[in-house]
């Protein structure tokens, strides 16, 4: 649907939100927004993309729908403090795990292997020419959005 109403209907279903399991799988939501949008629709993506397998679908849907994929990072997910020995849990899947923060070379690896998985992310919707707006859970997302859009106005 088009219009402000609708519009603000959706934000509000998203924030309001409450998930049933703490998973992520992107391709499963893809593939229902496929089977139930029988026309063309512009489909926002909204993750932070830490999932597996997703990739034919975006592909897929892409194909079918005008996606725009909105990338959430918080910044404490991509750099550890130097707190000591900590106890972490995979969102994902739920596993424990041990962690020693004090040592450098651990900081600098986690750090490293997020980068390298938002450069990934970022080169997908890249080559798939999906539209991408990251957005900093540390920064206010206004302006980026605005931007965002205005941008896609004029070449549009």
């Amino acid at each position: 649907k088009k219009g402000r109403g609708h519009v603000w209907r959706v934000i509000k279903e998203v924030l309001e939100h409450q998930p049933r399991s703490t998973g992520t799988d992107i391709a499963a939501a893809l593939n229902y927004l496929n089977t139930v949008c029988r026309r063309r629709a512009v489909a926002f993506l909204i993750s932070d993309f830490i999932a597996r397998d997703y990739e034919k679908a975006l592909n897929v849907i892409h194909k079918k729908h005008e996606v725009i994929a909105i990338h959430i990072r918080d910044p404490r997910e991509q750099e550890l403090p130097a707190v000591g020995i900590v106890e972490l849990e995979d969102a994902e899947t739920g596993e424990p795990m041990l962690i020693d923060t004090s040592d450098g070379a651990v900081r600098k690896a986690y750090q490293l292997v997020t980068a390298k998985r938002f450069q990934q992310w970022l080169k997908l919707v890249r080559s798939a020419g999906i539209d991408c707006l990251d957005i900093r859970t540390d920064a206010p997302y206004i302006d980026t959005m605005l931007r965002f859009f205005r941008m896609r106005e004029k070449r549009l």
